[in-house]
């Protein structure tokens, strides 16, 4: 049986980009009433984002979790991560490809994702 999927790579990308916010500041932030710094501060908006994920929708999770190690520290002095031009799709359907490998518990999404366009 062949499963047709409604969405492409990129959709994916984005419809996981767009639950970031559009920036980070590594120098610190406030969760509440807790100032959290540094790449505790990444950590801290993913599991947000992954708790308010439908534990049924595999494909999000799987998506959050990859997107989430895509994005790249900034390098020198700056502290200030721009969600939009510093997370990049390559690097993004790397950490995919690799974490739908990692695990025999994701064949299924594996060879499903293999099969979906890119744009």
């Amino acid at each position: 049986m062949v499963v047709k999927m409604t969405f492409t790579k990129k959709e994916l990308f984005e419809k996981t980009r767009l639950l970031w916010p559009d920036s980070v500041d590594l120098n610190g932030q406030y969760f509440g009433e807790i100032f959290i710094t540094g790449g505790e501060v990444l950590n801290e908006i993913y599991q947000k984002i992954e708790s308010s994920l439908d534990k049924n929708d595999h494909w999000m999770q799987i998506s959050c979790w990859s997107f989430h190690q895509a994005i790249e520290k900034p390098v020198g002095d700056s502290a200030l991560i721009s969600i939009l031009n510093d997370v990049s799709y390559e690097v993004y359907e790397k950490m995919m490809l690799e974490n739908l490998n990692g695990d025999e518990c994701w064949q299924a999404e594996l060879k499903i994702y293999g099969s979906l366009e890119s744009d």
